[in-house]
């Protein structure tokens, strides 16, 4: 028997909004952003946003991967699967590794709810090492779950 449901599409803008939620409790008193709204950064426009740079920060994106799924078997159809990059920014070294360890308690293994659906734990997929980066420190975690 093939559990047939509806499926229902990945709004990026939704997974991005309840991730940054549960990260910036986690390294408070700092932000999470998209790639085009660091601070002090330039946009996607070219133009430079307003205030500075913050001393640390987290950087997502969102997108949809491959799933897995065996539908023989009767795993359900509509269920997405994600990938989650987060970049985490410091001034030093020390500053992004606290930043990961921070964006990794706030993730791995959690759920969050996005769009009134539940997510599976959030799995740490693989990571590049913190290293020097455009004058900051910074270092790419991937995640993947599903929704």
């Amino acid at each position: 028997m093939v559990l047939v449901t509806a499926h229902i599409a990945v709004d990026e803008r939704a997974h991005r909004a309840a991730i940054k939620a549960a990260i910036e409790v986690s390294i408070s008193p700092w932000f999470a952003y998209g790639y085009d709204d660091v601070p002090g950064l330039r946009g996607a426009d070219g133009k430079v946003n307003a205030a500075e740079q913050p001393p640390i920060y987290v950087l997502l994106s969102v997108e949809r991967r491959f799933a897995d799924v065996n539908i023989r078997a009767g795993a359900a159809r509509g269920v997405n699967a994600v990938r989650l990059s987060t970049r985490v920014v410091g001034r030093t070294e020390d500053e992004a590794a606290w930043a990961r360890k921070k964006v990794s308690e706030a993730l791995e293994e959690n759920v969050l709810t996005i769009s009134s659906i539940e997510t599976t734990p959030f799995w740490f997929e693989n990571e590049e090492p913190i290293q020097f980066d455009d004058g900051r420190y910074s270092g790419l975690t991937r995640w993947t779950y599903q929704h």
